[in-house]
């Protein structure tokens, strides 16, 4: 967890594997916020709260 309270996790293995897991997450009750060029994904929990995919 950061500083500023969002939590950041990192996914080793590049675009794939973050899209990969991203993939995994939403279909856990998660929700994709953006997209920065497939290699970073801001995601939220189902309660709101952020979290960074790199």
């Amino acid at each position: 967890m950061t500083g500023c309270g969002h939590r950041t996790e990192r996914a080793a293995g590049g675009a794939g594997v973050v899209t990969a897991a991203a993939g995994r997450l939403t279909a856990a009750g998660g929700r994709r916020v953006e997209v920065f060029a497939g290699h970073h994904v801001v995601m939220a929990d189902p309660e709101g709260d952020a979290f960074l995919l790199c």
